[in-house]
């Protein structure tokens, strides 16, 4: 065996040899896609997901298109009323739930509902008159006019039906039948 010292040439190729393994070793460990990008080629382009818009509680709605109620009396016939509702627009309007607070000297008899409506429920306390009716399913169409009469009913006194903002009352259209399409705001009916 030689026991001959190394020359100066072959430890600085044996350094540099080092240094090369070391970097490459780090190149590998840390820079790992950039190596396969040049081996494999590029990678394919990492799409961003974004996370969906949470649902509204409500779909939006022009204001200008919400039905709004009106309580009227008949002025030709003493003690008959009729409930209307008003749009600017067309509905097909498949039901209504009315929850009105009403004075205790006004007193409401027999609501009676028209075609389309039919009514399911009908009751009238001291301080309250409520009314539930709906449309059959092949009774339903878009509202040829702008006021839709749904029925009548008779009363004795005087005093005012209220509708409230907090008012539970509801209307409905085939479309979105989950969305109000009631204009709840403060309401107030006269019926003399």
């Amino acid at each position: 065996m030689n026991n001959k010292g190394l020359s100066s040439y072959e430890i600085i190729a044996i350094v540099f040899g080092v240094f090369v393994f070391i970097f490459l070793s780090f190149l590998v460990i840390f820079q790992q896609d950039w190596l396969d990008s040049i081996f494999y080629g590029s990678s394919p382009t990492e799409v961003e997901i974004k996370e969906p818009l949470p649902f509204p509680d409500e779909p939006e709605k022009d204001d200008s298109s919400l039905i709004s109620l009106a309580v009227f009396s008949d002025i030709d016939r003493e003690g008959e009323a009729y409930v209307i509702l008003e749009t600017q627009f067309d509905y097909s309007v498949s039901g209504l739930e009315l929850f009105l607070r009403k004075d205790d000297s006004l007193e409401i008899g027999d609501f009676v509902c028209v075609e389309p409506f039919e009514c399911i429920f009908f009751e009238t306390t001291p301080n309250e008159f409520s009314l539930t009716a709906v449309v059959p399913v092949e009774s339903i169409e878009p509202a040829s006019t702008k006021e839709l009469l749904v029925g009548s009913f008779s009363y004795t006194g005087f005093g005012n039906l209220y509708l409230t903002t907090d008012s539970d009352s509801f209307v409905s259209d085939v479309d979105e039948p989950e969305y109000n399409i009631l204009d709840l705001q403060e309401y107030e009916f006269f019926l003399k």
